[in-house]
């Protein structure tokens, strides 16, 4: 995307988060209660169309996967059969739209200050407002030195969902 110019890593330092990650997680029982799982490819497409609208277009999506690896232990025992936990993890290239003014070294002064490009600039920025993410009792996770992570990293927005979605929780994580 940086040959064909779609994005643009001008001004960034090497060790800039040129990823981001959504996680939509949804409980089980809600799934399970409407249809199982093709309920959940259906209501996990329109989570991807919310994706693509959070991230600013599906050209800065790189991957999404829809899975079910982790049983629901609790619901699994009560309803006598495996009920499967259900998410979508999408990988993005944050982005945010930046404008290019002429500088004071343009020959023609009349166009100083006015803008001569826009460009879709990787970045963390505060449209991509980032929190420590937490576990279940609400503590910052951990390296596995138990130390917290460096600069924010492994950090975790929430957004608002459209009303159709919003049974879930839409999460970015990045590092």
């Amino acid at each position: 995307m940086i040959k064909e110019k779609t994005i643009s890593t001008r001004g960034l330092k090497s060790d800039a988060h040129l990823f981001g990650e959504l996680i939509f997680d949804v409980n089980s029982a809600y799934f399970h209660n409407h249809g199982g799982y093709e309920y959940a490819k259906q209501f996990y497409a329109d989570a991807y169309q919310a994706a693509v609208e959070i991230v600013g277009g599906e050209q800065y999506i790189l991957s999404a996967v829809m899975h079910a690896d982790e049983r629901n232990r609790a619901m699994s025992e009560a309803l006598g059969q495996d009920v499967y936990h259900y998410h979508l993890h999408v990988v993005y290239i944050p982005v945010v739209e930046k404008q290019i003014l002429w500088s004071k070294r343009c020959k023609d002064k009349s166009l100083v200050g006015t803008v001569k490009e826009t460009i879709m600039q990787v970045s963390s920025s505060k449209k991509w407002l980032s929190k420590p993410a937490l576990d279940e009792a609400g503590n910052p996770i951990l390296q596995k030195n138990g130390k917290a992570y460096p600069n924010g990293r492994r950090t975790r927005s929430c957004f608002t969902m459209p009303p159709t979605l919003s049974p879930i929780s839409a999460h970015t994580i990045s590092g």
